[in-house]
């Protein structure tokens, strides 16, 4: 599936930029995004370390590990080339990055419950998402009602007072 090598690192040596582009399935609600997929040897230690438990109902499959850069929604697939264009013309400008998982904690409860997050760091993250949102924001349009906070879902609890993962070592990518 994914390898362990840096996403932005492949695209940026000429890997297709379909790996950063994504069409991802919420309860049958088909929708666009430009993400960073965590890679599998992430996913696996994860696993071994147990802050992720396939037995745990609210846990996320193994395929949705990712970090969301862009959200575009469900009625934008249309323009799922263009946008792929627009992040071909950005990622190229961006140096190899490495990511590591910097702690745990919970957004808001939400439809489909409590997001329960590992906060990711990420060395030009940050720019890297602001310079994709301006260049996808001038061929499509981009939910605003949120700011950027690099994260990655690792499940959706029922109840706030879930109990956050604890890491005893460094996980990166």
């Amino acid at each position: 599936m994914h390898d362990s090598s840096s996403l932005i690192e492949r695209v940026a040596r000429g890997a297709d930029p379909r790996r950063l582009l994504r069409e991802v399935s919420f309860d049958h609600d088909s929708s666009l995004m430009v993400a960073l997929i965590v890679p599998d040897a992430t996913v696996n230690k994860l696993k071994d370390l147990g802050v992720i438990n396939d037995s745990d109902p609210a846990t996320l499959q193994d395929d949705k590990f990712h970090v969301t850069l862009l959200w575009l929604g469900k009625e934008q697939q249309s323009l799922a080339d263009d946008v792929e264009n627009a992040v071909r013309a950005v990622v190229v400008g961006h140096e190899p990055m490495k990511a590591q998982i910097a702690g745990f904690g919970r957004f808001n409860k939400g439809e489909d419950g409590v997001p329960v997050i590992a906060m990711i760091d990420c060395k030009g993250l940050n720019l890297l998402q602001a310079d994709l949102f301006k260049e996808v924001a001038r061929i499509a349009e981009l939910p605003s009602e949120h700011g950027f906070f690099p994260h990655m879902t690792v499940a959706y609890a029922d109840s706030p007072d879930y109990k956050l993962p604890v890491l005893e070592e460094e996980v990166s990518w």
